[in-house]
């Protein structure tokens, strides 16, 4: 086995990706979806990828606002 740096290797490992969504459901605890755009017959929950930096809470919120879907947080 072959010895490499720390900085080299770092370079070889593959770089994460975060994403944040939203479930929703209705008064009968049955989850509420978004059709996607294509393929049109895929459901999916509003959210997005992250960036750096992004909070998790805020990027799924802010995607559902973007979507039309409405959003509330509790603190």
């Amino acid at each position: 086995m072959t010895w490499i740096p720390p900085e080299e290797y770092v370079k070889t490992i593959a770089n994460a990706t975060g994403y944040a969504g939203l479930y929703f459901t209705d008064t009968a605890g049955r989850p509420v979806q978004l059709r996607a755009v294509r393929p049109e017959d895929t459901w999916q929950w509003p959210g997005g990828n992250m960036d750096p930096g992004d909070f998790a809470r805020l990027k799924a919120t802010d995607d559902a606002r973007r979507t039309g879907t409405v959003a509330y947080l509790e603190r």
